[in-house]
């Protein structure tokens, strides 16, 4: 696992990440669209990559540091698996993709991100969640996913274009945390992570 680096440069901001995490490319390029890809080859064989560089603008930095707190998730983080009990944490999550190395609440704790989704477009939305162990999602205040020992629910909800209300539960009893929020607009061909500028605290 790794955490992404990230560095003042004279120009802006740069993200340095090993080859493992290609994955956070996505969420990089969704947050700052003007930014540069870097690979870093092996010199001695240029196909294998070490680590990516992602170059971005002082201008798109600022532009979402200024975003700060506008969007994303309100979320709450319990002891206990039951979501309840005075909060132990208390913050703006811009988006639910977490693999916890130091969770945010020592030992078994439970989690709660709301918000209000913004659906760009009429029709069907699909939605899952890929946990550790147990997650559920709420649009409208509907169960439409639960993933605990298999799935239930269809993952999906036909959605007017404009804001709905989102809300993801999470719980983790083991040594090591993770969830991930994903969905399929209508117009996607294939799932993609829940980008921040779809969804703002509640």
């Amino acid at each position: 696992k790794s955490i992404p680096i990230g560095l003042p440069y004279d120009k802006g901001y740069i993200y340095i990440l090993p080859e493992s995490s290609r994955h956070l490319l996505e969420v990089l390029v969704s947050m700052y669209p003007n930014g540069v890809y870097e690979p870093f080859v092996n010199a001695n064989d240029p196909r294998h990559t070490y680590y990516f560089a992602y170059r971005v603008p002082r201008e798109d930095y600022l532009r979402t540091f200024e975003l700060y707190g506008k969007i994303g998730f309100s979320a709450v983080y319990y002891a206990g698996k039951d979501w309840e009990g005075d909060p132990v944490v208390r913050r703006v999550d811009p988006l639910i993709m977490f693999a916890w190395h130091i969770a945010p609440v020592h030992g078994v704790f439970s989690a709660e991100w709301k918000g209000k989704l913004k659906a760009p477009e009429n029709g069907r939305y699909y939605f899952r969640t890929e946990s550790n162990e147990f997650s559920e999602i709420y649009i409208n205040e509907k169960l439409v996913y639960r993933e605990k020992n298999g799935v239930e629910g269809n993952g999906f909800m036909d959605l007017e274009k404009g804001e709905h209300s989102i809300k993801v539960r999470y719980y983790n009893s083991r040594t090591h945390a993770g969830i991930k929020l994903m969905w399929r607009k209508p117009s996607d061909a294939s799932f993609g992570i829940l980008m921040p500028k779809y969804v703002r605290p509640e």
